[in-house]
């Protein structure tokens, strides 16, 4: 049969191996840490949705909420937008990227897809 060993002598070794390499000890605090810079959002920038442009192909995520119809005059401002912000390209197709609505879904335009081709230096439409 073993000795029995009282909950001193297992309890010991733990607390002193605690005190030599955990954090627990009594000396000082540790310092706090320093405050962390307030990150204050930005404004949106000014070409409005969020664009992606790779070759010849640019994504204008938009994410609206409800129906194509009801989201019309934000999808055709967006594109418009698109447009006066790089003369540069000439559209040569685009396709809004939505789901309709129904009984499971909820209505989501969620971008527009714009195939284009970059203009010669003197040709840029004004």
């Amino acid at each position: 049969m073993k000795p029995f060993r009282s909950s001193r002598t297992v309890a010991m070794p733990i607390v002193l191996s605690a005190l030599l390499f955990g954090d627990i000890s009594c000396s000082k605090p540790k310092p706090a840490p320093p405050p962390m810079e307030e990150k204050i959002p930005s404004a949106p920038p000014p070409t409005g949705p969020k664009e992606l442009t790779v070759g010849n192909l640019t994504y204008l995520r938009l994410r609206l909420a409800g129906e194509l119809d009801d989201n019309a005059d934000a999808v055709m401002n967006a594109y418009a937008a698109f447009q006066k912000l790089h003369p540069e390209f000439q559209t040569k197709s685009y396709w809004i990227d939505y789901v309709h609505g129904g009984t499971q879904a909820q209505a989501v335009v969620y971008g527009i897809w714009i195939e284009h081709f970059r203009c010669p230096p003197q040709t840029k439409r004004k």
